[in-house]
C-alpha cells in the first residue's frame, strides 16, 4: 500500500512538473506578436484575440484533407486547438482542462499515438469525452476504444456530424 502510494505522488509531482513546462511552453502561442505595421491595422479592427482557456476542443491528428476539411468546418463553429505531438495534446488538455479531445486513428496520423493520448486522458481525467474518428468504425482498435467510452465518429464527416459534435461540447 505503501508503495502504491508512493507512485502515486510520484506521478502526480511529474504531472504538476509536466504541467509547468506546458504551460512555459504554451504562454506565447495565443499572444498578439505583431509587427509595427500591424499594430497601426490591428487597432481599427475589433479584438479577436482568443485566450487558451477559450479551447473547447484539443485534436490530435497529423495534417492530412481530412483534418483541413475538418478544421475549416469547425473554426466557424468553435475554438479548437490542434496538436501533432502527443505529449502537447495531453498537457494542453489537462493545463486548461479542455474536457473535449478529437483523436484521428487513419494515417498519417499514428494510430497508436492516438491510442496514448486517449488512454492517457481517460486514465488522469476520466471526465474527459474522447472523440475517435476513423474510417474504420468496426476495426478492434475503434471497438477497444468506444467500450473504454470513446465515442466513434465514423469518416468522412459532414457538416451536420460537425455541427452536432459542436452541440454536444461542454
Amino acid at each position: 500500500m505503501k508503495d502504491l502510494e508512493s507512485l502515486l505522488s510520484v506521478i502526480e509531482r511529474n504531472r504538476q512538473e509536466n504541467l509547468k513546462n506546458s504551460r512555459e511552453e504554451f504562454s506565447g502561442l495565443y499572444s498578439d506578436n505583431f509587427s509595427e505595421n500591424e499594430e497601426d491595422d490591428s487597432e481599427s479592427a475589433p479584438d479577436c484575440s482568443v485566450e487558451p482557456g477559450d479551447v473547447k476542443l484539443v485534436i490530435f491528428a497529423e495534417q492530412s484533407p481530412f483534418l483541413t476539411s475538418l478544421t475549416n468546418m469547425l473554426s466557424a463553429m468553435t475554438v479548437a486547438a490542434l496538436f501533432d505531438n502527443p505529449e502537447k495534446a495531453i498537457n494542453f488538455s489537462l493545463e486548461y482542462k479542455v474536457k473535449n479531445v478529437l483523436v484521428d486513428l487513419d494515417k498519417p496520423t499514428n494510430c497508436y499515438q492516438s491510442i496514448n493520448v486517449f488512454s492517457a486522458l481517460r486514465t488522469i481525467s476520466p471526465e474527459t469525452k474522447v472523440f475517435v474518428c476513423t474510417n474504420r468504425p468496426l476495426s478492434n482498435n475503434a471497438g477497444g476504444l468506444k467500450h473504454k467510452g470513446g465515442v466513434i465518429l465514423p469518416k468522412p464527416m459532414f457538416r451536420k456530424q460537425t455541427e452536432d459534435l459542436v452541440k454536444h461540447l461542454q
